[in-house]
């Protein structure tokens, strides 16, 4: 009975154990909760005229517009030297541990890899921008399994690339093909092999990030492809709605910002932005407003309360417009149009043209602390977004990765 006894508390205290196992390393694009907020505190509250110190900067890496993505112990980021793509490896001190090739890279129109890896636990996910996911090793940038979408997926090659940031869930990962058959696909992410597949809305991708969200009870997913916004239902890929856009540029590198129902779109280009009302049961869609701010291609949005902030195109500057309403509550154009971070109070700026600035969002106007010009070109092409990590401002333009210091 003693030796029954004894058996039964070992075999509780080995299941008690496997419970607890250490959760996976995670690293998503634009913060933990992607959304361009990031948790550091006690950081600097202004700059000195050139800008914080530089902690430590990396010139090697080969033009791209990937931004890195940090883990507990290492941070990831492409390059592409010549017209192939690399996966670098450094330590939380800029020291490199390992680079490893992937693949040929988009050489014509803005050169250079495109979207952000994203890490989940031992195994990374990139894909390039001739339409091929990998799935590699974070140890050591091994290749684990590679997905071709154009030959396996039909999905069209675009204008500038194929860009699209991979979103993982739980055991899939999440990309958009853009193909009339395979619109959007959810694979197996430790092989790479088929979950589901959706017609969508049958329209190419158009570079955006899906957002994952739940609705109703119900996950979802919301992306925008080059004529609709659409939801679908994340666990067989089954269309909710779809929403046209009227974008013939077909560029939507933002990802749907999703809260209580409501789902708004920076529609790109000299299109302005608007919010859609999803139904309670999560099949229809309504349109609560639009403007025409907040165009920017690329820059993303961030909201505070009912406070919504995002960059404009065609007007320039930065804005600030009511959530439920769209009207225009206060915008500053002493800054060009660009993307933008938030941490410990106050927003990061990264202009097009490689101008950076410390603003704090008052509650009728925008007030500019501090700005600095990043070296090299001024040319229109700053486009890969900023990260904040320990205390540290990371700025990627072409082949250089900048880690500025900036605590108190």
């Amino acid at each position: 009975m003693k030796n029954k006894q004894l058996a039964i508390i070992v075999l509780s205290l080995i299941l008690v154990a496997s419970c607890v196992s250490k959760s996976p390393d995670i690293s998503k694009w634009r913060g933990p909760n992607e959304d361009g907020k990031f948790p550091d505190k006690g950081l600097l509250t202004e700059w000195p005229e050139n800008g914080p110190t530089v902690a430590w900067k990396y010139d090697q890496l080969g033009k791209g517009y990937s931004s890195p993505a940090f883990t507990s112990d290492r941070f990831y980021i492409t390059g592409t030297p010549d017209s192939v793509g690399f996966i670098y490896s450094f330590d939380h001190e800029g020291n490199l541990k390992w680079k490893k090739e992937y693949g040929p890279e988009w050489m014509l129109n803005f050169p250079g890899s495109r979207p952000t890896p994203t890490i989940y636990g031992d195994l990374g996910y990139v894909m390039s921008s001739v339409g091929v996911v990998y799935c590699f090793n974070t140890k050591d940038g091994e290749n684990i399994w590679t997905v071709d979408l154009m030959k396996t997926y039909g999905a069209p090659q675009i204008k500038f690339g194929m860009t699209e940031v991979i979103r993982v869930d739980e055991n899939k990962i999440y990309c958009t093909p853009g193909g009339t058959k395979s619109n959007v696909i959810a694979l197996n992410r430790f092989t790479g092999d088929l979950v589901w597949e959706s017609k969508g809305s049958g329209t190419p991708s158009a570079y955006c990030p899906i957002t994952i969200f739940n609705h109703g009870g119900v996950k979802y997913l919301a992306t925008v492809t080059a004529l609709n916004v659409m939801a679908l239902n994340a666990e067989n890929g089954e269309v909710a709605w779809t929403f046209p856009t009227n974008n013939e540029s077909a560029i939507h590198g933002n990802s749907p910002l999703y809260r209580d129902g409501n789902l708004f779109i920076m529609n790109g280009w000299e299109n302005g932005s608007f919010l859609l009302k999803i139904a309670e049961d999560g099949k229809s869609i309504e349109r609560v407003w639009e403007n025409d701010l907040m165009d920017l291609e690329n820059g993303d949005a961030m909201l505070f309360g009912d406070n919504l902030f995002g960059s404009n195109w065609e007007q320039k500057g930065f804005s600030c417009v009511d959530w439920k309403t769209g009207i225009e509550k206060f915008t500053t154009k002493e800054f060009n149009s660009g993307t933008f971070i938030f941490a410990d109070g106050l927003f990061y700026w990264y202009g097009i043209n490689g101008q950076v600035g410390l603003v704090k969002a008052n509650d009728d106007s925008f007030e500019v602390i501090s700005t600095f010009q990043l070296e090299g070109k001024k040319s229109r092409d700053h486009s890969a977004h900023p990260v904040i990590h320990k205390k540290k401002l990371y700025i990627r333009y072409d082949s250089t990765l900048w880690a500025f210091d900036i605590a108190l």
